[in-house]
């Protein structure tokens, strides 16, 4: 644990965002959806490396990519994911489309896709650089 991971004494249910080092692919927290402040950092040898490990679940909510290569920003698109976000989170906006893959969400929302669920859209979004 790099930082965080105890839960503050007092009233509340917080729980401070907590990173995590040492992390392997097969634990449990990399292979189900945690929806918490928990960042499991896992170090690869290449970006195909990243993409076939982000695949390796069933689930597919929600995924970012820090990079300034376009090569990895165009490939980010290959993530099973719903909704990726290219160095940002939580950006995007009422009009964008997203369908989760696997077990995660229960089928395709935002603008129009709640009306017509039929192709598998995916939103990529890539937030503005200096």
């Amino acid at each position: 644990m790099l930082c965080g991971g105890v839960v503050p004494d007092g009233p509340g249910f917080g729980y401070p965002a907590t990173v995590l080092t040492g992390v392997t692919a097969d634990m449990r927290l990399m292979r189900e959806e945690t929806f918490g402040p928990v960042a499991p950092v896992v170090v690869v040898d290449s970006f195909d490396e990243a993409i076939e490990l982000a695949n390796d679940t069933g689930f597919g909510l929600a995924a970012t990519v820090y990079t300034h290569d376009p090569v990895h920003q165009q490939r980010a698109g290959d993530i099973r994911a719903a909704l990726v976000w290219i160095n940002a989170w939580q950006q995007g906006g009422v009009n964008a489309t997203y369908e989760p893959w696997g077990l995660s969400g229960v089928g395709a929302a935002g603008a129009d896709a709640s009306f017509d669920a039929a192709p598998r859209p995916v939103s990529v979004l890539l937030a503005a650089t200096d």
